[in-house]
């Protein structure tokens, strides 16, 4: 059990450190330039509306991993006794 825990903390940070490696090789490729000659363009979602549907969407996966996962305890705790 305790090998368990230890190898998924270990698969975690390293899972966080390709995260990380990806998004600031990601940023290095990009090329963002600012033209005062062209026009500002407001595309997608105003910033309360984008607040909400990342809320809900959040709520919604955390949701599902809590039932889900709670499931899963459960079985494990019935098959031991």
């Amino acid at each position: 059990m305790r090998g368990t825990v230890l190898l998924s903390l270990v698969l975690a940070l390293v899972m966080g450190l390709a995260v990380c490696g990806m998004h600031y090789t990601g940023m290095k490729a990009a090329i963002m330039r600012h033209d005062a000659a062209l026009p500002a363009q407001v595309v997608g979602l105003s910033p309360e509306i984008l607040a909400y549907v990342i809320f809900l969407v959040t709520l919604v996966i955390l949701s599902l991993a809590s039932l889900l996962g709670g499931n899963r305890q459960a079985i494990a705790i019935r098959r031991t006794v």
